[in-house]
């Protein structure tokens, strides 16, 4: 049945070796298509051959030569399906390429013949495809590549209506049999590796035909991992844009668009940028703490994603020592290495799923005595906030409230009486200045409402960072 499917195909269309076996991809595992392809013309050939043969007799493969004037007149060439079908072969056959002579008519060797690819599947096309990397992506450093590809929709709708014509029902699209085909030929010849979940460069071939190939590359996001500490109050996280201008720039802020002139982002981001040529990059931080906190201990992790990185064999400490040296006294950073996009994704999506640790240095109205403090800790640790979305952050976050976990609430006195430092274990994510000042109640219980006296934090800062609860 298979055999009779391909010599009505091959009877309707010139198909290259690639483009005739793609259409039976899906039977038998592990085949190149153009083996495969090879493979069903032969059995087509031998077909053929036998129609010639019945029409001519018997005779041995060596007298076919000796007798091409005998067979031309014993009219075995009339048949009309076999001489089509030995047109349509284009493959080097001898006896082939003996009755096409006969008939004075050119065999179709080239694969530039086939109706659909038009002889993108050619050891032509495959060198042009590396040529066309090499000499674009010369100045872009790459361990491992994907090839993609948009063909023409003359090309698809071509091949979708033979494929309904001839009940063709076991095809592969012809974008996945070119991609593997070139990139094959890609990772042989750059001796790069072929990686289907995270290439660091994607080369994208613009399909016309073989004469017509154009190619963008993208650059996959480079993720470098790290952890950061800022000793110096008054820097937020992240950039942020000028409310009143929105980023636009004005008289208001030096027309530079920003909030703040400086952020732990742009301190990490510059000397990121300058050692991987990339053109911008995004911060991810694992939570953020309060522009007036400091973040100190080991830091807070973090990934930088940075954006079209034309080199990624970067000296991860001799980067940490420039980040460190140009945000002096004021962000520091460790143990930067290279991370990736699931790395990145985690370290937002588990920042509430941690305990982080807190000091807060805290004024008082009025001197607390032990009995109090013991009250505080002991109604406080294991607790379940309820905590609605602080006063100060409604402009920017919905109004809402979290469930929000103590797990140890300490304290240090101070030699001024109306002063204590709180030390306190929570779940990330929680509002540490509104559970020591309840913030006018939209914290439930705070450290205020149960001293029966207004709390007030004075200075803030993180301690620890992602302990993992539990």
């Amino acid at each position: 049945m298979l055999t009779e499917i391909v010599k009505e195909l091959l009877s309707k269309y010139v198909l290259c070796d690639y483009c005739l076996g793609r259409q039976f991809a899906s039977l038998g595992t592990g085949i190149d298509n153009g083996f495969r392809g090879m493979t069903l013309r032969v059995a087509a050939l031998l077909d053929a051959h036998g129609i010639i043969k019945e029409k001519t007799g018997a005779m041995e493969d060596s007298e076919f030569s000796e007798n091409k004037s005998f067979i031309a007149g014993q009219g075995a060439c009339e048949h009309p399906l076999a001489v089509k079908l030995l047109r349509m072969l284009n493959m080097s056959s001898s006896n082939a390429t003996d009755v096409m002579e006969m008939q004075d008519s050119k065999v179709p060797w080239e694969s530039d013949a086939c109706v659909l690819c038009g002889g993108v599947f050619s050891r032509h096309v495959q060198d042009i495809t590396v040529q066309m990397v090499q000499d674009k992506a010369k100045t872009i450093e790459f361990n491992s590549l994907l090839v993609g590809s948009r063909f023409s929709t003359s090309i698809m709708e071509k091949e979708e209506e033979m494929r309904v014509e001839c009940g063709l029902k076991w095809g592969e699209a012809i974008k996945s049999n070119f991609n593997r085909f070139v990139g094959a030929e890609l990772s042989k010849q750059l001796n790069k590796s072929v990686d289907f979940k995270s290439p660091d460069v994607v080369f994208v071939f613009n399909v016309e035909n073989k004469d017509s190939l154009g190619l963008d590359i993208q650059i996959n996001p480079l993720f470098i991992y790290g952890r950061y500490r800022k000793i110096a109050r008054g820097i937020p996280q992240t950039h942020w844009p000028h409310r009143p201008c929105h980023g636009m720039g004005c008289a208001e802020c030096n027309f530079t668009g920003k909030q703040y002139m400086e952020s732990v982002e742009e301190y990490i981001a510059k000397p990121v940028l300058d050692a991987t040529s990339g053109s911008g990059a995004r911060f991810h931080g694992a939570g953020r703490e309060d522009i007036d906190a400091r973040m100190l201990g080991e830091g807070r992790p973090f990934v930088i994603e940075v954006l079209n990185s034309k080199t990624r064999s970067v000296d991860h400490d001799a980067l940490a020592e420039t980040i460190n040296t140009y945000a002096k006294d004021k962000v520091e950073v460790s143990g930067l290495r290279l991370s990736t996009n699931q790395e990145m994704q985690d370290l937002k999506g588990g920042a509430p799923q941690t305990r982080k640790k807190y000091k807060a240095v805290c004024t008082l109205e009025r001197p607390i005595d032990d009995e109090t403090l013991e009250m505080l800790k002991s109604s406080l640790d294991g607790m379940t906030l309820h905590q609605q979305t602080p006063t100060r952050v409604l402009h920017r976050r919905s109004d809402r409230t979290r469930l929000k976990k103590v797990f140890d609430l300490g304290w240090e006195r101070s030699e001024n009486e109306l002063e204590i430092t709180f030390y306190i274990e929570a779940e990330g994510g929680t509002y540490i200045k509104e559970l020591i000042s309840s913030d006018e109640g939209r914290t439930q219980p705070s450290i205020s409402g149960l001293a029966n006296q207004q709390i007030i934090v004075k200075e803030l800062d993180v301690l620890e960072v992602n302990k993992n609860l539990g």
